[in-house]
């Protein structure tokens, strides 16, 4: 069994989460060696899982959130129920212990110094793909409008056609220029909040970026006044 620190599951930035796992000292980083496994007394079959512990950063007095990756044998198998509820409370026992432990800080800050360059790698890619797809966001959305104006324009020109009694096609090609003209006018909406969404997730990564980076960096020395 081995804990380790870890980033928060939704905060990249903020080191405030514990990971147990069966096994392997990092599951996030490779399987575990099979000798190397937990097993049950009289049992040769070795299971692997973790559970990932992180506090509430809003309400620090309120309970921790657990979240329990699958557990396993090494073959692969779901555990019997008895066997996956045990290893589930021994992962959480194990997390909760350490999370008490007066080396926590220290535990916190050796993942922040592990992980922040690998971080920095990924959440770069995060933010060039999400920079990427708000931009195509909004060029649909522009596209979308763009054809509902030109669906308007034609709806009008249809509708000088009109005599009275109206014709029945006239009637019907208006109908039709009618919805697909809402329909595009919609689908533009659904795409500018997507852009939105994901300019703010882009802005988030920045500010997320933005503060490792700041942790990377050595402390300042302060210089000692002159007697």
């Amino acid at each position: 069994m081995h804990v380790t620190g870890t980033h928060h599951p939704r905060r990249w930035d903020q080191f405030t989460a514990l990971r147990a796992s069966l096994g392997s000292v990092n599951a996030m980083e490779a399987g575990a060696p099979a000798e190397s496994l937990p097993r049950r007394r009289g049992s040769a079959t070795g299971y692997t899982g973790s559970l990932l512990r992180w506090p509430d950063t809003d309400d620090p007095r309120s309970p921790a959130t657990h979240s329990l990756s699958p557990v396993e044998s090494a073959a692969g198998n779901a555990p019997s129920p008895a066997t996956g509820e045990l290893l589930a409370l021994v992962l959480r026992a194990c997390a909760e212990d350490v999370a008490h432990r007066p080396g926590l800080a220290d535990l916190l800050d050796a993942a922040r110094r592990r992980e922040t360059p690998s971080l920095l790698r990924f959440l770069a890619w995060a933010r060039r793909r999400g920079d990427a797809e708000a931009s195509r966001y909004e060029r649909d959305a522009q596209a979308y409008r763009r054809d509902a104006r030109a669906m308007v324009t034609g709806w009008w020109m249809a509708a000088r056609w009109l005599t009275a009694p109206a014709h029945p096609a006239v009637a019907l090609l208006l109908k039709s220029h009618e919805h697909r003209a809402a329909c595009l006018l919609r689908y533009a909406e659904d795409t500018e909040r997507a852009g939105r969404e994901e300019r703010q997730r882009v802005s988030r990564l920045d500010t997320e970026i933005s503060s490792l980076r700041v942790q990377q960096r050595p402390p300042r020395r302060t210089r000692r006044p002159a007697l």
